[in-house]
């Protein structure tokens, strides 16, 4: 189960990964890791003949923010942190943004000559979308099993925690630092039951235009993987302006460009 977990999480990172590179800041694995990760994955389909179970991953958001009402830029409005996880979902299920353009003949012919059964194409004979069977929920409580107030959402004040205003650390390698070292040691839940998510204001230009980046999920003895996650750091960062999706809740603050959830 923890392997699976893993593998799911690690799942929910690689599109942050692959897209828009440049303002991702994880690693990208080595090779060696790469074929190990796909020796497992087949592993995996051998082993899992029947119908895939869905998998439900508990999210707990942490919005860092010095002190502004709730709804006041960086302290996000609920419906927009809450949209990012709609998005993530209709991402993982295969009913995402765009995907009424898939065209009408796609893959169609290839399926005929492959002989491809039919619960893996729908009604035009396409290749059906795939539904990773992976659902995100908010968490509903909290580490000693208190009922949020708010599912999901754990709202930190840095000023109460005496830190440093993220928007005014002025070099990347100070940034991931603080991130890393101060916020997410003193603000994590246990890994092994949610998918931790930490969300702050930042200032891009002095930060390289970073945006996001997450860590890898440990797998024990593998060589050739930088980044892996611990019960100190486990999870994603990303900037506050690019969490969330207008489509979802237009009225959010957003960063021009970055505004469907999908930074």
């Amino acid at each position: 189960m923890k392997l699976a977990f893993g593998l799911l999480v690690l799942f929910a990172a690689l599109p942050q990964m692959f897209r828009a590179q440049q303002f991702c800041g994880t690693p990208i694995p080595e090779a060696l890791w790469n074929s190990a990760f796909n020796t497992l994955v087949a592993q995996q389909q051998i082993n899992n003949k029947t119908q895939a179970p869905l998998y439900t991953i508990p999210v707990i958001i942490h919005v860092i923010h010095g002190g502004q009402a709730v709804g006041t830029y960086p302290n996000l409005a609920n419906a927009q942190l809450v949209s990012q996880i709609q998005t993530l979902n209709h991402d993982y299920s295969g009913t995402g943004f765009n995907n009424w353009n898939y065209p009408a003949s796609a893959f169609s012919q290839w399926a005929a000559t492959q002989s491809i059964s039919a619960t893996n194409t729908d009604a035009l004979g396409r290749i059906k979308i795939a539904d990773c069977q992976i659902q995100f929920c908010l968490a509903t409580k909290d580490t000693l099993g208190n009922t949020l107030p708010e599912p999901g959402i754990d709202r930190i004040n840095y000023v109460s925690k005496n830190w440093s205003n993220p928007s005014g650390i002025t070099s990347y390698n100070a940034f991931k630092s603080f991130i890393d070292n101060t916020v997410k040691p003193q603000t994590i839940w246990n890994v092994k039951k949610y998918l931790n998510i930490w969300i702050t204001d930042a200032n891009l230009n002095a930060i390289g235009g970073l945006l996001g980046y997450a860590t890898f999920p440990p797998l024990t003895g593998l060589q050739g993987l930088t980044s892996v996650g611990t019960a100190s750091n486990d999870g994603f960062w990303c900037y506050s302006q690019a969490f969330g999706s207008s489509y979802f809740y237009p009225g959010g603050t957003y960063y021009s460009g970055y505004d469907k959830g999908r930074t």
